[in-house]
């Protein structure tokens, strides 16, 4: 996969060439502060412009339209990266040797008439469709807040850091869908289309560089020029004191999280070290958590770390009978404080370093997660994939134990559902 980059006034365009896929995916990014005032308002809009546009008002005929185009796939969504937030596009249709010659100008057409042409009365958008937006706003919301053990998890960052960015949600908040008027969410449309940062990813096979770039230019001719965005990893004050906060459910399981705040990492440390760190402790099936508190303990019906390099937290996770709360909390810290302590055998860290590679190279086939790393290293000067790989053999016992003693315990967040339907 070749790729390239290109810089504009307006956008910046990445070129990822490569005959390995039957489909091309077009991914535009509009970059933003990472706001909890707008959170909502984004999510609302990922519902409402597929809703219907100027040429097809009804969503029929925007299904209509991507069936007549070899039933090209469209999704719209937003991530929070740290201090940013995006709107993203997200297209995909078959490459013209198995399609037809124009697929390609015309999907860009399409995607060009999504977000530039929207469906606006009086330039206002429809009431009704804002309305069938919002439900399906409040329908996805309940559906995730019935995910115990991934709320669990959400709340415990909310309890971390409450006036974070670290612990805005990009689904949005269902008690800010009512502040929101007709007029307002148009004006902040716009604002998001014309004004703020765009990048425009394309991989696949790429015939004709000139032609493609030239439509790309045509598109976004917004005299407004790409704003310097900064670091995006957000730094977020140590807590003086550890919290633990328990809370009763009715679930048919209970759920811990332990909530760690990561001290400030340089980017060699962030994206190759700090992984290496979290297979050892608890992010892979040979981890140490999951071999002593699962396999051998058997404390927990699962449990294992995950990490968020860019929020510099790191979460230990479980889901475990109600009556080893406070043996599984013990035996977690005393691994935590081992690492901390002494060193990782040589076969902890060979087995880490093997497992990240597979899936450093699994990941380079996948094309969202190939796009989203080049995204990041563009304005994160995050590791790109193969930066990773060849750093990789370099990480040392001594790199895992300096980044285990750069973690700090800050919430313990338990949720007790007294397990009366659990089975051991």
């Amino acid at each position: 996969m070749r790729y390239e980059k290109k810089e504009y006034k307006r956008f910046n365009l990445h070129l990822l060439n490569t005959k390995k896929f039957k489909t091309t995916v077009i991914k535009v990014v509009f970059t933003m502060e990472n706001k909890k005032e707008e959170a909502t308002k984004k999510i609302l809009l990922t519902n409402l412009i597929t809703e219907g546009t100027k040429n097809f008002p009804e969503e029929y005929l925007v299904i209509k339209e991507t069936e007549s185009l070899y039933n090209l796939k469209l999704s719209l969504g937003v991530r929070n990266y740290g201090n940013y937030s995006t709107l993203n596009y997200t297209m995909s249709f078959l490459d013209s040797v198995y399609s037809e010659k124009n697929i390609e100008e015309k999907a860009i057409g399409f995607l060009n008439e999504v977000i530039y042409s929207p469906l606006l009365e009086n330039d206002l958008f429809n009431e009704e469709k804002i309305e069938n937006a919002k439900k399906k706003v409040i329908q996805k919301i309940n559906i995730e807040k019935n995910d115990h053990f991934e709320e669990a998890q959400i709340t415990t960052i909310e309890l971390m850091h409450p006036k974070s960015k670290t612990s805005i949600l990009s689904r949005g908040y269902i008690e800010d869908l009512e502040k929101i008027n007709n007029q307002e969410l148009v004006e902040y449309y716009k604002d998001i289309t014309l004004n703020k940062t765009v990048d425009v990813f394309i991989c696949g096979r790429i015939n004709n560089k000139n032609k493609l770039t030239e439509r790309f230019k045509t598109m976004f001719n917004q005299k407004n020029e790409n704003q310097n965005l900064k670091d995006f990893s957000v730094i977020n004050e140590y807590s003086k004191k550890e919290k633990e906060i328990i809370k009763k459910s009715l679930g048919a399981q209970s759920e811990l999280v332990m909530g760690y705040d990561i001290k400030s990492l340089n980017n060699y440390e962030k994206f190759v070290i700090l992984p290496v760190f979290n297979i050892i402790l608890g992010g892979s099936a040979t981890s140490r958590i999951f071999t002593q508190v699962r396999e051998e303990q058997h404390l927990a019906y699962m449990i294992g770390s995950v990490i968020a390099p860019i929020n510099n937290i790191l979460l230990i996770v479980g889901q475990i009978n109600s009556k080893n709360y406070q043996v599984t909390k013990k035996s977690i810290l005393e691994i935590v404080q081992s690492l901390q302590k002494d060193y990782p055998t040589k076969e902890e860290l060979t087995i880490a370093i093997k497992n990240f590679k597979t899936s450093l190279k699994m990941a380079q086939d996948r094309r969202g997660l190939q796009i989203e790393n080049l995204y990041l290293n563009n304005y994160n000067a995050a590791f790109t994939y193969k930066n990773i790989i060849e750093n990789l053999n370099k990480v040392t016992k001594e790199d895992i134990k300096n980044i285990a003693n750069k973690i700090k315990l800050n919430t313990i967040y338990f949720v007790d559902s007294g397990d009366k339907n659990a089975k051991n």
